[in-house]
Parts: C-alpha cells; structure tokens; sequence
C-alpha cells in the first residue's frame, strides 16, 4: 500500500481545512478601501497553520496567488505597475508610500522564501515599503518569529489595514480565527498518541478512503519551457487522465519566449510541433477549466507540476502528491514516478517512443490504479 501520509480528510471546500477543524463559521468578509494581493509561495498551500488563506477570506477585498516566481505571474506585474501600490515589508531601504496605497501587496512565505521571491521580482522590489511597528509580539506560538517586530501574515494584515483605515475593531473576526486556529493545533499537539492497535485499524479505514478518493482522481503531467534569467518555467504541454473513465486532456501551448535549446533532448517534443500545433495559454486555460469538475483530485508526482500549473492560474484543489507516499513505503527514493511504477506496481516498461510527459503519465495512472485496486497494501 501507498501510505496515505498526505491523503486527504473531508475537508470545508472553502478553508480547505478538516471539517472538524473549519475556522469559516468565524469568518464574514469586511469590505476595504484597500485591495490586499497575497502573493504565497507554493510551499505554504501545505502548511496546516498557514494564515494567507484565512486572511484572503476574511478580506472582500483580496487577491491570492500562488507561485514561487511572481514575475511569470501577468497579474501580478500588472498589480506592480500600479502607481498607488506599495509592498508590506519590513526590511529594505525603499521609501515609505508618499500617499494612502489603494493596492497592498503581501508576500507569504517564510523569511527565507519571500526574500528569493523579491529578489526574483524587481518590480516588486521597487514599490514603496509599508512598515510596521506591532505594539506586542506575534500570537503565533506554533512557529518561532525571528524577530520581536515579525507577525504572522494575517496580523500583519490586520495591523497595516487597521493603521491605513482605521477601527481595528472590523479585523477581530479574523484574528480570533485566527487564535482559534492556535488554540487548536497546541491543544491537538498535546494529544496522546494512539494505542497501535487502534492506530493499525485506522490506518486502514485511511486506506479505504484513500482509494476513494483516489477513484475520484484526474493523473496530471506537465512539461515546461525553461525561460532562463532566473524567470522559471512557462507551461507548454498539459496531459491529463481521469482514473474512472479513462477520458484524456491534452493542451499544447505555444512558447511566449524562445524554446530552450536542450528543450527537445529533454522531452520528446520538437520545438516546430509547439509553434505549429500549440494554442494559446489563455485558450489552454479555457480548456482545463471545462475538463476539471467540481469532485475531482488532481494527483500528481512532487511539486513542479501544481507549481507551473499555479503560475498559470490552472491550479485546482485539492492536489495529492503521491511522492512522499511512495517514498515512505519503499524507505527509499525511487528516482522518479517511471522507476516507482516499476518497483511499486510492477508496471511494464515505458514505451521509448513515447514522450516524457505521456511515460510519466502513464507511470501515474499505474500507481493510482494499483491503488484504488487494493494492491500494496
């Protein structure tokens, strides 16, 4: 059996926290003057504590976006633009916004990786620095801050929100979520752990609502064109399978910047079949959106993919990565989804004359029939 370390819980559909765990009940949008951009790096979506997300719900008046490179992202270089924008920050010599900011952009990730997506951004380097000056310490007690003056997302937001616009008194809601939220994860930390047995039958209660939803799940492979110049990826070819009906996507996408030269050696796909055959990303996106229904899980293998495909603003939740999974069960790395076929599900060999993107798939759809079929347990 694959473990089911990452396998999804019924969760609220708009938190998309474990329903027993939902924070929606505390939050109703407050309208603002001013527009609050998130801008999450991919890691964070993971994160059980991560508060963009509660902060984007609690906030009429917001945008989140997911990528770990904002500059391939066109809204977000058209929310850069913006003259009346400015970035919440605290580090930088940049000059405090000259007037009120209409547009609030907010970079959530740890310190680390919100200085690379700045770094990588310099558009967003060069907007005007909003600065904080918190009266008391973070109340995030599950992460340790690195400095006194270090909030957490959402009491950052509620603060500069609360010194643009004033009464404070509009972001309790979204704080006490967020104290709640707190409360909670200490509170669930401190639990004993379960006695083996029990944990042994719960493991296959998991295992059956794993293959659940894994009946449920469209098998995702993406092949991107590097840009270089630090600038990551932009998605050429989308492959897709959904596991029930065998129904396949496809969506080659014309290049918007030149073809990497190793990009063919690499992936099966000459460079002509992508500028002849390709359409557009806006129709891509158009596509994907028709393909993808409401009660489906996308699956797919580490990060690149539901990375490519957040920058793109392709990305549906909820996303299953099987890698760690198979990882944990083989208590080794396998070398790529090709090879954990191979081990896991004894798949038959790729087809060469295949493309990367379609073997890779093809591996994918192997190891969630195995399964859904009741293999590997």
């Amino acid at each position: 059996m694959i473990p089911a370390v990452h396998e999804p819980r019924p969760r609220c559909l708009r938190c998309w926290r474990p329903e027993r765990l939902c924070y929606c009940r505390d939050l109703v949008p407050v309208a603002t003057e001013t527009r609050v951009v998130f801008l999450q790096h991919p890691r964070e979506r993971a994160v059980a504590m991560g508060t963009a997300r509660l902060a984007h719900l609690a906030l009429a008046n917001s945008e989140l976006h997911v990528g770990a490179h904002p500059d391939a992202h066109r809204r977000v270089l058209d929310l850069a633009g913006d003259p009346t924008a400015a970035l919440l920050y605290p580090d930088g010599d940049r000059p405090a916004p000259a007037s009120k900011p209409r547009t609030l952009v907010v970079i959530d990730g740890t310190w680390t990786t919100a200085r690379k997506m700045l770094a990588r951004t310099p558009a967003l380097a060069r907007l005007p620095r909003l600065r904080l000056a918190p009266s008391a310490p973070s109340a995030y007690r599950i992460r340790r801050e690195p400095a006194p003056h270090c909030l957490s997302t959402v009491e950052a937001v509620a603060a500069a929100l609360t010194e643009l616009e004033g009464d404070a008194d509009r972001f309790a809601p979204m704080l006490g979520a967020f104290h709640s939220l707190v409360e909670t994860q200490i509170e669930l930390a401190g639990t004993r752990r379960m006695p083996y047995r029990h944990l042994r039958a719960r493991r296959g209660a998991r295992f059956e609502r794993l293959r659940e939803t894994l009946s449920r799940a469209v098998a995702v492979q993406v092949e991107g064109n590097p840009a270089g110049s630090g600038l990551g990826h932009e998605l050429v070819l989308l492959v897709a399978h959904r596991i029930a009906t065998a129904e396949i996507f496809r969506a080659v996408v014309r290049p918007r910047r030149a073809v990497h030269p190793r990009f063919t050696e690499r992936t099966g796909i000459a460079a002509r079949a992508l500028e002849d055959a390709g359409d557009t990303i806006d129709g891509a996106r158009a596509r994907w959106a028709d393909f993808v229904q409401a009660n489906d899980v996308l699956v797919g293998w580490g990060t690149f993919s539901p990375r490519l495909l957040a920058v793109e603003d392709m990305l549906h939740d909820p996303w299953l990565d099987l890698r760690p999974g198979v990882i944990q069960r083989l208590r080794r790395r396998p070398g790529g989804v090709e090879q954990a076929a191979l081990a896991l599900a004894d798949a038959a060999p790729a087809d060469p004359t295949r493309g990367r993107a379609e073997r890779r798939l093809d591996a994918l759809v192997t190891l969630v029939a195995s399964v859904v079929a009741g293999e590997n347990r």
